[in-house]
C-alpha cells in the first residue's frame, strides 16, 4: 500500500513514512527539541533499530535532519506532509462518525488506517460534503494546515482546574482508545458544559458535572480532557 502525500515525481510516500512524520510532530510539539529514536520506537511501539532506519530514510527524503547525539527534527517538507496526515486524519473522523454513524470511540482506530489510503482530494471533498466542520469528533481544529489552532493556549485539562470552576468541554484526547471508550459508555463528549464540583481527597479526583450528570474523574483521565472556561 502507498500513502497519499506526494513527493518530487508526484509519487506518494508509504505509509510508514506518513506514521513517522506524524510521530515525530507530535514528539516535537511536546518537546520543542530534536526527538530521540528511543522516543519515536516507543511511541510507535517498533524496535530501536527499525526507528532508526526509518529515520535515515526519512532523512534522504529530505524530511528530516539528523543532529549526532541529540535526535531528529523534522524540516519544513516533513512538517507540511504530517500536517496534511493529521488534517486528512481528521476529516475521516467526521466523515465515519457523521456520514457513516460509527461509535466516537472507534472513529480514531479507523482512521489511522484510512489516513493513509485516502487522499486529498477525496479528504477535501468529504470535508466540503459534510459542511466544513471546524472540529473533529473529539474536539480537535481541522485548520487548513492541519495543525492545532491559535484557541489552544486557552484550554485547560480537567485536572488543573480547581472546584467551582465552570466550562465547556471542548476537546478529549484521542491518545488512549480504551479511555475514548470509557467516555463514550458514560455520555462525556466535547461540546458539554462542565462544573468541577469538588476536588475528593486521597487522589480520587475530581467530582465534576458534565452535562446533567455527575462524575468522579480520576487524575489520569482528567489529563487527557480539556475545557474553556466561562467562569
Amino acid at each position: 500500500m502507498t500513502g497519499t502525500g506526494l513527493r518530487k515525481g508526484a509519487q506518494p510516500f508509504t505509509p510508514a513514512v506518513e506514521d513517522y512524520a506524524k510521530t515525530l510532530y507530535r514528539l516535537e510539539q511536546q518537546r520543542d527539541a530534536p526527538v530521540a529514536t528511543g522516543a519515536i520506537a516507543t511511541r510507535l511501539e517498533v524496535s530501536a533499530p527499525s526507528a532508526s532506519n526509518m529515520v535515515r530514510n526519512l532523512a534522504q527524503l529530505g524530511l528530516v535532519t539528523v543532529a549526532r547525539g541529540r535526535g531528529a527534527r523534522l524540516t519544513p517538507a516533513g512538517r507540511e506532509l504530517a500536517r496534511a496526515v493529521i488534517r486528512r486524519h481528521r476529516i475521516i473522523e467526521c466523515f465515519l462518525m457523521d456520514a457513516l454513524h460509527l461509535p466516537w470511540d472507534s472513529v480514531h482506530g479507523e482512521a489511522d488506517l484510512l489516513e493513509h489510503a485516502v487522499s486529498t482530494r477525496v479528504a477535501e471533498a468529504m470535508w466540503d460534503a459534510l459542511g466544513r466542520p471546524v472540529r473533529d469528533p473529539h474536539g480537535d481544529p481541522i485548520t487548513p494546515s492541519g495543525d492545532d489552532d491559535p484557541d489552544t493556549d486557552i484550554l485547560e485539562p480537567l485536572d488543573a482546574c480547581e472546584p467551582d470552576a465552570i466550562g465547556v468541554l471542548v476537546r478529549v484526547s484521542d491518545a488512549q482508545p480504551e479511555a475514548l471508550r470509557y467516555m463514550a459508555e458514560r455520555g462525556i463528549a466535547p461540546g458539554l458544559p462542565i462544573r468541577v464540583i469538588s476536588r475528593e481527597p486521597f487522589g480520587v479526583g475530581q467530582r465534576v458535572l458534565i452535562g446533567d450528570t455527575e462524575h468522579i474523574i480520576g487524575p489520569e483521565l482528567g489529563r487527557l480532557i480539556f475545557i474553556e472556561r466561562t467562569a
